[in-house]
């Protein structure tokens, strides 16, 4: 049930981008739990990689609290031996980035990055 949930949610947010419709913060972070499920790293990185900056510039979107605490738990969602270099890459971007913006680690997201160190060791 899940999985047709998430294939459904891939098909609207292809077509909102196909009308030309703005596609906000909301959209992404639901883009990035729906890869998450699905355990689709290649789209999970292009969502999870808006909140940093890049060659090409700034941050599509700011680091907030909520972005933090999803960016971490989804994360955890990628437990195969395949994606233990993507997820330690990840995870040490986003603690970088918090530790610049002195951003405050919830328990969550302290918990989340804690699993991931440990299970990628």
């Amino acid at each position: 049930m899940r999985a047709g949930i998430h294939s459904l949610a891939e098909v609207i947010m292809e077509e909102k981008i196909k009308e030309k419709f703005p596609v906000t913060e909301d959209d992404d972070m639901l883009g990035l739990s729906i890869y998450a499920a699905q355990k689709k790293m290649q789209g999970y990185k292009e969502k999870y990689l808006l909140f940093f900056d890049d060659d090409e510039g700034a941050a599509t979107y700011e680091l907030s609290p909520k972005a933090t605490s999803l960016l971490a738990e989804t994360l955890m969602n990628f437990e195969a031996d395949e994606f233990k270099n993507d997820r330690l890459m990840l995870a040490g971007r986003l603690m970088r980035k918090m530790q610049s913006e002195q951003l405050v680690y919830a328990p969550e997201v302290f918990h989340s990055l804690c699993h991931v160190y440990v299970e990628c060791q």
